[in-house]
C-alpha cells in the first residue's frame, strides 16, 4: 500500500470563473499534473511544489459535495493538516454588504433544514419557520477552528483603503434555490436567528452570504473529522433582493466587468489567507 502524500491546501470553488486566478498563481507551473478521480465535476490538480489540490466542485448541493466527497475518500492524498480554502461569489443584503465586499463566512446555515410555511397558511402572529431536531446536525456550522489565528490576522491587517473593498465576518446561508425578495429576505433573517438561538450561538453573525454549496461541504467535512480545516470566503457580486428576479447581474450596471473584479478581490484575500494558515504551520 503507498502512503499517502500530506497536502497543504485544497483550493475549492463552485464553477471556472471563480478558480480562474487561483489556477493562474499555484496550478499552471510544468510541474502540476491532473489526478484521475471518479465522481467529480471537473479535473482535479496537483502542485507538488507546494502540496497543493485545486478543483471546481460545481454549483448547487449535490455537484460540490460529490466532488468534496471524491477527494477526500481518494487515499493517495491526506488531508489531515490542510487548510481547505471554499471561494467563489454570492448574493448578499443591501443593507448588510457591498458589491464586491468579500466575507469570511464564521457561521454556515442551511435555510432548508427545518419547515417552513407559507405566510397564506398560518394565523397572524404564528411563526413561518421552525426547527425539527433531527435537521439539527445538519443546518449549522462552525468551520475554521484550527486556522483562526492566521484569519484573525488576515481580518485584523486588511487596508481596505489600499485594496478598494470591504473585508467583513458573517453568516451565510445555504439553499437549494436562489431567492428574492423583501419577503424572503424576512424569512432569511428569521431562519439565521431561529438556528442560532437554537444552537446557542456564541457569534451571532448576521446573515451576510446566500449561496448553494457551503453547508453541503461542511457537513461532508465534518463527517470526516475536518470541518476544523475549512475556511469560507464569498465575493458579493449580487444582493438577494434585486428589483429582476430574472437574473444574478440585475443590480449590476456592467456585470461581465464586475465579476472579473469580484473574483479578483476573492483571490486577493483568499491568497493572503494561504499564505497565512500555511504560516501558522511552517510549511
Amino acid at each position: 500500500m503507498v502512503a499517502s502524500t500530506s497536502v497543504s491546501t485544497l483550493i475549492f470553488a463552485q464553477f471556472e470563473p471563480e478558480f480562474t486566478h487561483f489556477r493562474d498563481e499555484y496550478f499552471s507551473q510544468a510541474c502540476v499534473k491532473t489526478v484521475e478521480y471518479r465522481g467529480v465535476t471537473h479535473p482535479v490538480l496537483y502542485n507538488p511544489e507546494r502540496a497543493m489540490l485545486g478543483s471546481v466542485g460545481g454549483m448547487c448541493k449535490g455537484n460540490t459535495g460529490a466532488t468534496m466527497a471524491a477527494i477526500l475518500n481518494d487515499e493517495r492524498f491526506d488531508l489531515t493538516d490542510a487548510l481547505i480554502l471554499m471561494t467563489g461569489c454570492a448574493g448578499g443584503p443591501s443593507d448588510k454588504t457591498e458589491l464586491g465586499e468579500i466575507v469570511v463566512c464564521d457561521e454556515l446555515i442551511d435555510f432548508d433544514m427545518g419547515h417552513h410555511f407559507s405566510p397564506d397558511d398560518v394565523e397572524l402572529g404564528e411563526e413561518v419557520f421552525k426547527m425539527f431536531d433531527d435537521f439539527a446536525h445538519m443546518n449549522y456550522f462552525v468551520p475554521g477552528k484550527r486556522f483562526a489565528p492566521a484569519v484573525e490576522k488576515v481580518l485584523h491587517n486588511f487596508d481596505q483603503a489600499a485594496s478598494g473593498f470591504k473585508l467583513s465576518t458573517g453568516s451565510s446561508i445555504t439553499s437549494d434555490n436562489f431567492w428574492h425578495g423583501k419577503t424572503m429576505l424576512r424569512r432569511v433573517n428569521l431562519v439565521t436567528a431561529t438556528v442560532q438561538k437554537y444552537h446557542n450561538s456564541r457569534l451571532h453573525s448576521p446573515f451576510k452570504v446566500s449561496q448553494c454549496e457551503d453547508t453541503a461541504i461542511a457537513q461532508i467535512l465534518k463527517l470526516s473529522g475536518l470541518l476544523d480545516n475549512l475556511v469560507v470566503t464569498r465575493s458579493i457580486v449580487n444582493f438577494v433582493a434585486p428589483i429582476d428576479a430574472s437574473s444574478a447581474h440585475a443590480n449590476v450596471a456592467n456585470p461581465d466587468d464586475f465579476f472579473d473584479v469580484a473574483h479578483q478581490n476573492c483571490f486577493e484575500i483568499g491568497k493572503n489567507l494561504t499564505s497565512e494558515c500555511n504560516a501558522l504551520y511552517s510549511r
